[in-house]
């Protein structure tokens, strides 16, 4: 996750009021990509969270021990 770096005026306004600065168009990210997004100055921010369920139902038949483990 990033963000673009603003100037510093912006970057105390993220940091005491959270208006975080963003680009004005999606331009660099989607048509000029390969060109523009190399100049871009980011800081990193965010948090991603994933979160991983695996089904276990008729792997006994398949060699794969499902049951539970433990006492």
């Amino acid at each position: 996750m990033w963000r673009p770096c603003g100037t510093p005026e912006q970057e105390l306004g993220a940091f005491f009021l959270g208006r975080v600065p963003a680009l004005l168009s999606h331009e660099p990210l989607y048509e000029t990509a390969w060109k523009d997004r190399s100049q871009l100055v980011t800081v990193a921010t965010g948090l991603v969270t994933v979160d991983l369920c695996v089904v276990t139902r008729f792997l006994r038949g398949h060699g794969v021990d499902g049951g539970k483990r433990g006492p």
